[in-house]
């Protein structure tokens, strides 16, 4: 089985797509024969193996691609507006070459919206036939699905998360004054919700300061997002409440979740938010809103705590797991226990594999 997956990533790992597609070509190299064709000519530092990384400024298009990766068995793409996937899946059409399409939140009712006119022209004109003639989407979660199909046309759908490499460090109970609410993305206010986040804090301010609970944010800029967040908590006198870290990768990044008491992410919209999936795996309980899709699934598991997108539900939220310390150990294994069933990338990776070969035998 030769798959090959298309994206446009960078080395930017504040980006959950530049880290999960690497991960997913990588792992899936144990069970098939997998490439990625980048379109960007960023280059990649992540353990790809050099022969099946391939960039688009030296390969125009996939049938100068070496052998077998230039006729694949199956072809995956990651995210939707991209041009340049029309004009492929158009060659892959006429060589009855099935694809996959992963939107990561691209089809999403908010998504949509963030930018509707120029989506709606450009679906129009491009890529409604570019989703219609897929062989199934990908979504990474059932409310990706149930926020999605009614916007466009499909064949078929499966749900397949990303993943994380399960961790040999777990998060554990603090016994201190202070009570840490960590946020670790990329600092996009509207993306990301923090606008809402910081009106919580800004409304109950006093009781933020009278129990020690401190909002710690870590992230890279994104829409000019940091200058609007060091403007709102300077404005309203937060800066002993709201701390603005800059951006934290790998051990520095693993200390600050195992520092956290609570981890939370307030987003008006994702696919399936890669720094979620990491706290959980890791043990530490989460606040999350329905925008990051992954709500259900923290409230039917017990992983943590969940809100609706509001400011006062937000606080409602916060206060009430600063007042549940004493579950944070139960919730805590139940998040463990979670990740290693359904986050291992060995499992999503065969997962995908066993898809494709389905669609393959099945001629479709």
């Amino acid at each position: 089985m030769n798959i090959l997956h298309i994206a446009s990533i960078t080395d930017d790992k504040s980006k959950g797509p530049n880290i999960n597609v690497p991960k997913s070509v990588l792992y899936g190299n144990r069970f098939a024969n997998v490439g990625l064709y980048n379109l960007r000519d960023s280059k990649l530092t992540i353990k790809v193996p050099s022969e099946k990384l391939f960039y688009k400024k030296n390969y125009q298009r996939i049938s100068e691609l070496p052998s077998p990766f230039n006729r694949p068995d199956v072809v995956v793409f990651h995210g939707v507006y991209y041009i340049d996937y029309c004009w492929i899946a158009k060659w892959l059409r006429k060589n009855n070459i099935p694809y996959i399409i992963v939107p990561r939140c691209s089809m999403t009712t908010a998504a949509i919206k963030s930018h509707l006119l120029k989506k709606k022209t450009a679906g129009i004109l491009f890529f409604n036939k570019f989703i219609s003639e897929a062989s199934a989407i990908q979504f990474l979660t059932k409310n990706e699905y149930l926020e999605s199909k009614n916007n466009f046309k499909f064949k078929g759908h499966f749900i397949l998360g990303n993943g994380v490499e399960l961790p040999k460090k777990y998060y554990t109970t603090k016994n201190r004054k202070d009570f840490r609410i960590v946020f670790i993305g990329r600092y996009n206010v509207y993306h990301k919700g923090l606008d809402v986040l910081l009106r919580a804090a800004r409304e109950h301010v006093d009781w933020f300061r009278d129990n020690n609970v401190v909002l710690e944010l870590y992230g890279s800029d994104s829409d000019n997002g940091l200058r609007f967040l060091t403007s709102y908590i300077n404005k309203n006198n937060m800066k002993d409440i709201a701390i603005i870290k800059g951006p934290t990768f790998g051990g520095a990044k693993v200390k600050a979740l195992l520092d956290a008491d609570v981890f939370i992410h307030t987003s008006r919209l994702e696919g399936q938010p890669t720094a979620v999936v990491e706290a959980i795996s890791y043990g530490v309980p989460v606040i999350v809103t329905p925008g990051t899709n992954i709500a259900d699934v923290v409230k039917r598991f017990d992983l943590g705590f969940t809100s609706e997108f509001d400011s006062e539900a937000i606080f409602n939220c916060i206060k009430k797991a600063f007042e549940s310390k004493k579950d944070f150990s139960d919730i805590s294994r139940n998040e463990v226990k979670y990740s290693r069933e359904h986050f291992d990338w060995n499992s999503i990776a065969n997962g995908l594999i066993d898809y494709c070969s389905r669609k393959v035998r099945d001629g479709k």
